[in-house]
């Protein structure tokens, strides 16, 4: 899977309901989602500590941005 693949651990749970949501085995969690008036995704993390919240944000934030630039 793309994630796994990336580096970024084995997701625990997806969920596809208003984005997509990845939960990962330390009960951590990323939300993405692209924004209903502008031309961006969004991306809304939890986790455990401040820092592994920011990591998520900081990981995924580059998945999207390689998936991107390799599409356009």
């Amino acid at each position: 899977d793309l994630v796994r693949s990336r580096g970024l651990g084995d997701v625990y749970k997806r969920q596809t309901i208003d984005g997509v949501k990845l939960v990962y085995p330390d009960g951590g969690w990323i939300l993405i989602r692209p924004s209903g008036t502008e031309p961006v995704f969004r991306l809304y993390a939890e986790a455990g500590s401040p820092e592994r919240a920011a990591k998520l944000v900081e990981e995924h934030k580059a998945l999207i941005e390689s998936i991107i630039s390799s599409i356009s």
